[in-house]
């Protein structure tokens, strides 16, 4: 059985931390989760994204929606860890909902619908997105990190909707390479996210 990564910093408090955890184990309701900066890494067993290449995690903040994306990965113990890429605050999630409705309509095949909500797009555990629509869904959160423009945040998000996925995955190489002002730059500039 593969394992997740999950931090602590996903979470606004300690408590809800440990009402997660025991969400997860089964001995009680899940909070409501909200996304904060610093924390310790602790690994989980995945009960929601079977073995998804990206994974979604739909949070509700004071602003309203917002989500982080995360990428699996193999870890240093031979367990697979998810690992995150960026976040989409408020705004962005907003201007990127027909594509996140697609991503997790997709990716809910690796759990065979099982994860699957009435609405796709409300607050709770992890989501699987496919290898096909996971470089789609992190370019647009790395590319709108700052962006305050909404326009242009909508603009960025229909391109990458109609983007071809293997573009979107060399995008993304290219924007976790240390050194990625340069690509940051461009694709921001190609989706129409900046002017």
């Amino acid at each position: 059985m593969s394992e997740i990564e999950i931090r602590a910093s996903d979470f606004e408090t300690d408590e809800d931390f440990q009402q997660q955890i025991m969400a997860d184990l089964g001995l009680g309701p899940a909070p409501p989760l909200a996304p904060s900066e610093a924390g310790e890494a602790l690994v989980r067993s995945p009960n929601t994204i079977g073995d998804a290449p990206f994974a979604l995690r739909i949070t509700q903040r004071r602003g309203g929606k917002a989500a982080i994306v995360y990428r699996r990965a193999a870890g240093g113990n031979g367990h697979d860890e998810l690992l995150r890429l960026a976040d989409l605050p408020p705004l962005a999630f907003r201007a990127a909902l027909p594509m996140l409705r697609n991503a997790l309509e997709v990716g809910d095949r690796f759990t065979n619908g099982a994860t699957a909500p009435d609405d796709c797009t409300s607050p709770g555990p992890y989501r699987p997105i496919d290898d096909d629509w996971g470089p789609r869904v992190a370019c647009y959160a790395i590319i709108t990190a700052g962006l305050v423009d909404g326009n242009r945040m909508l603009r960025a998000a229909q391109y990458l909707r109609q983007a071809d996925a293997n573009q979107a995955a060399w995008w993304l190489g290219l924007l976790q390479q240390g050194d990625s002002v340069r690509a940051l730059r461009a694709l921001r500039i190609l989706t129409e996210a900046v002017q």
